[in-house]
């Protein structure tokens, strides 16, 4: 299954889901678990 090829169906004007960079982003939040997410900090 392409992550990469369903997302960019899903978000045809969205750009950057490569599959280099969904790898980069996994291998992102898997190193900071933790992290909030950007839209509950400006929630906030």
């Amino acid at each position: 299954m392409s992550y990469s090829k369903d997302l960019l169906t899903e978000f045809p004007d969205m750009k950057g889901f490569s599959v280099k960079n969904l790898k980069y982003i996994q291998a992102f939040m898997a190193a900071y678990p933790d992290l909030t997410s950007v839209q509950e900090v400006l929630a906030q």
